[in-house]
């Protein structure tokens, strides 16, 4: 079967494309964490362990993950239909023996993304053995940006990706996109980014032939444009780098949303000491510092008391979840104190980062406080599927996620995808470049 066709059976996988420049665009500010360590740079090789798998042993490896996403999952098609499911297994199954591993690989990976926003094959397994180009991108509401960059591609900061192989990147990302877990049209924004920078899943999904070739095109703020073959790393050494997480906006000190990204929870008064900024990045019942959620709230509550706020700023924007049975103390805090249950008081920032534990605690708000919700719709469905299990293939040994749990927050009714804002305010490239944050700026500014 020829491989075009082969693709197409496949589906896409979520990867960052990335790259690094040769010149220096001036307007670009450089990020303020650079990693330690910078990883060896070699042209990525195919996955020994997985190279000898005979074509049964992916066969036998697909009819186990099937049977195990019908088994596991408490309802598996209750977006995509039992039979499209099956389709697409078959395809898969058909296609194996024309396929190369990586290939395969893409497959299964496209499958899993049919179920929902956590039923998933990662990325950063060493069964894989798969590499990424040292390049942080970010799709802004007018493309899709490097936001940050190692050694030596650093000068690409600030460029938006045109091309990669040739391809206009509307169009690779068109065949990426379907290869994302998510629970909805941002989620799977956010998760297909990364699939932009892996070189397997470029070369599988026939979108650039040689790894150590990508040829990504980057247009600079000037106009310039130019082309770069960045060295891949090991996706391990990729993951060490973005310690925080694999998807959102890199740490940086002159932005207050992106300064304290590694602490769960923290809080300060804005300048004109009318606004209460707390900001809430990880659903967990103690910060790095050793700060119990209850303690924090007590504080907020002694704080409201003295100093009477105006307004309060709730920014969840980017907190990807975690354990929602730790957030009681300060969603009880929410719903019982009048300093922020009252009409037109608290403003959340939500955002495609707003996932899992996270909305189930924006959920909640919605149902028992009425806050302004400002920015982009949530990642994560009001009702939604989690809290995933480990299921390991039995001849690749590759691991695969399965949500075991459902999560109803909402009315049962309820088939949002997402939550949506009532002050819509997305977020451009020149905006997160000058420093500015168009969000907050919106929540301050709103007089109801």
């Amino acid at each position: 079967m020829p491989p075009a066709r082969l693709l197409i059976f496949i589906g896409l996988v979520l990867v960052l494309a990335s790259c690094a420049a040769r010149p220096v665009p001036a307007a670009a500010p450089q990020p303020t964490a650079v990693p330690p360590v910078v990883p060896a740079t070699a042209t990525p090789t195919p996955a020994p362990l997985q190279d000898s798998l005979a074509q049964r042993a992916w066969r036998d490896d697909l009819q186990f993950l099937a049977t195990k996403l019908r088994e596991r999952h408490p309802k598996p098609f209750y977006r995509t239909t039992a039979a499209e499911f099956d389709q697409a297994v078959r395809a898969l199954d058909a296609a194996i023996p024309s396929l190369t591993r990586d290939q395969i690989v893409v497959g299964l990976i496209r499958i899993t993304a049919m179920i929902d926003g956590h039923t998933q094959l990662p990325l950063n397994q060493p069964a894989l053995g798969f590499h990424a180009y040292p390049l942080w991108l970010y799709w802004f509401s007018d493309g899709l940006y490097v936001v940050d960059a190692l050694e030596p591609y650093r000068a690409s900061i600030g460029a938006r990706i045109v091309q990669i192989g040739g391809q206009a990147i509307e169009q690779v990302s068109a065949q990426l996109l379907p290869l994302a877990h998510h629970d909805n049209t941002m989620s799977a924004r956010s998760v297909a980014t990364l699939f932009h920078i892996v070189p397997e899943v470029l070369v599988a999904q026939g979108l650039i032939a040689d790894p150590a070739r990508p040829g990504i095109v980057l247009a600079y703020p000037d106009g310039r444009q130019a082309t770069i073959d960045p060295a891949p790393i090991t996706f391990a050494a990729y993951r060490a780098w973005r310690s925080r997480g694999l998807q959102g906006l890199p740490p940086r000190d002159d932005l207050p949303a992106l300064s304290h990204l590694r602490e769960a929870f923290w809080f300060e008064l804005l300048g004109d000491s009318q606004t209460l900024y707390i900001q809430y990045n990880q659903v967990s019942s103690q910060t790095q510092s050793g700060e119990r959620l209850s303690a924090f709230s007590r504080r907020l509550e002694l704080l409201v008391a003295a100093q009477a706020p105006r307004r309060v700023v709730l920014d969840m924007r980017y907190n990807g979840g975690g354990d929602n049975t730790t957030y009681g103390p300060l969603l009880g805090l929410l719903q019982r104190n009048q300093a922020f249950n009252q009409p037109g008081r608290l403003y959340v920032l939500i955002g495609r980062q707003t996932f899992s534990a996270a909305t189930n605690f924006v959920t909640e708000l919605e149902r028992s406080v009425a806050p302004i919700f400002v920015g982009e719709p949530t990642g994560g469905s009001p009702n939604l599927y989690g809290d995933t299990r480990p299921q390991t293939l039995p001849h690749s040994q590759l691991v695969v996620l399965i949500s075991a749990r459902y999560w109803q927050k909402s009315t049962p009714g309820d088939q949002r995808p997402a939550i949506e804002p009532q002050l819509a305010v997305p977020l451009a490239s020149a905006d997160y470049f000058a420093g500015r944050d168009p969000a907050l700026a919106a929540a301050l500014a709103d007089q109801r």
